[in-house]
């Protein structure tokens, strides 16, 4: 406080003049006087702090060398000491942060002055390049209007916002509170294809998987909610902005045949929040699965020896899968791939080399085939079939003879040659020239 100074005239000139002051009544303090008739009296700093709040009298008398006396009107003063005690009561939610949404919009900010008689101004300052908001005050409550994105200039880091309370006595006091900026580095969420592939398939869904994702955002306290089928699992993402899911088996077990919505949802510690969503498509269910089935080799699912010389096809047919996917085919220990059909059918040829080494073998074989759907879903299906590799009976055919079937009188008495064929015949056949 450094003290007080009271100072005043006696109204007289000369010397040995004293002035004495006296305070509510007490005792009488002694003045320093001048020949000119000024006078001055120090307070103390003790003195001072021990009056009781309220209205207080001054009291002056003076005397001259004649010892004539004289004293002056009263002097009234109040002494208010007690400083202003200003708070917050609400700042950007009282939780210690500054979000996106809270700069991006206009914001009351309000507190108590502390003042508990007289009037008050309050003044607010944020350290956003020392500006100053003028606070409108109520009795002992204060409130500033801070206009949209005018803090977003702040960085993100802490910072001190200080209010700053004087009454009407002159008595002023701050208060200052910390906050965080958290207005840049905000949440913008990405899902990760979901199960790596966008599909979940039967094998899949009886097995607990993950669902990962970034919160595009980095820092501690990132609560991440991911929704699907209506179901919210919740965890806390990394400092890196990283995080992981885990759905439970019974729960993928439930869900339908189709495509499920999946959201994300990010919450950072100043609460700021953001959402995004995904995709996924399901194929579970029994009857939405793929089948594959195989026709009879051969037309009867016999091949013969004469059979296997020739180009052979093997074909079948599939359901609940797209035009496009690969068929694998094995046969003998050989693979082929075909293509399903827009009717859902598929075939490939067989070499003639391959076939011809089916009969070598001369035992029953089987052809395995197998498709997957979009979602991975496996289908495979077996068939059987029989070599013959016995030959055929013989089929002996006579060529026309004379060429015509008819022999006339200038050709009885010729050499006649009587001739044919006999498949898969390896016997002599004798040739006679006997005449007609």
């Amino acid at each position: 406080m450094n003290g007080q100074l009271l100072t005043g005239k006696t109204g007289l000139i000369g010397a040995d003049q004293t002035v004495t002051v006296s305070i509510d009544g007490g005792p009488a303090q002694q003045a320093i006087v001048n020949a000119s008739g000024q006078w001055q009296l120090a307070l103390t700093d003790d003195f001072l702090t021990g009056l009781d709040a309220g209205p207080h009298t001054i009291s002056v008398t003076a005397s001259d060398a004649a010892n004539n006396h004289a004293t002056g009107a009263d002097v009234s003063f109040t002494s208010s000491q007690t400083l202003p005690t200003p708070g917050f009561t609400e700042l950007f939610g009282n939780d210690g942060y500054l979000s996106l949404s809270d700069a991006s919009n206009a914001m009351l900010i309000s507190g108590t002055t502390g003042v508990t008689s007289g009037s008050s101004v309050a003044t607010l300052m944020i350290d956003l390049n020392g500006v100053q908001y003028p606070a409108m005050v109520n009795g002992n409550t204060w409130t500033v209007n801070i206009p949209a994105n005018a803090l977003n200039g702040l960085v993100d880091q802490l910072h001190t916002i200080t209010i700053t309370v004087t009454d009407d006595a002159g008595n002023t006091n701050t208060y200052s509170e910390d906050f965080t900026s958290l207005i840049h580095n905000v949440p913008k969420p990405v899902i990760e294809t979901i199960f790596g592939d966008g599909y979940l398939n039967q094998a899949e869904a009886g097995l607990d998987q993950t669902i990962t994702g970034n919160t595009g955002a980095t820092g501690a306290q990132q609560q991440v909610t991911v929704t699907l089928n209506n179901k919210p699992y919740t965890v806390t993402a990394g400092t890196d902005g990283h995080w992981v899911v885990t759905v439970p088996s019974a729960d993928l077990l439930m869900l339908q045949d189709g495509t499920p919505a999946v959201t994300v949802k990010v919450q950072d510690v100043a609460g700021n929040t953001a959402t995004s969503s995904g995709s996924v498509v399901v194929v579970i269910d029994s009857a939405d699965l793929p089948t594959i089935t195989i026709d009879n080799f051969a037309g009867d699912n016999i091949l013969t020896t004469a059979e296997s010389h020739q180009l052979q096809t093997i074909s079948g047919t599939t359901t609940n899968i797209a035009v496009g996917q690969p068929v694998t085919i094995t046969l003998n220990g050989k693979s082929y791939s075909a293509k399903v059909g827009g009717d859902g059918k598929w075939s490939v040829n067989v070499p003639v080399a391959d076939a011809t080494a089916l009969t070598a073998n001369g035992a029953g074989t089987n052809i395995h085939a197998q498709v997957s759907d979009n979602a991975g879903n496996l289908a495979t299906g077996d068939h059987s079939f029989t070599v013959d590799t016995s030959l055929p009976p013989p089929i002996i055919t006579i060529d026309p003879v004379t060429g015509d079937n008819v022999v006339i009188a200038d050709e009885v008495n010729l050499l006649m040659t009587i001739g044919g064929k006999a498949p898969f015949c390896h016997r002599a056949i004798s040739e006679r020239n006997d005449s007609i």
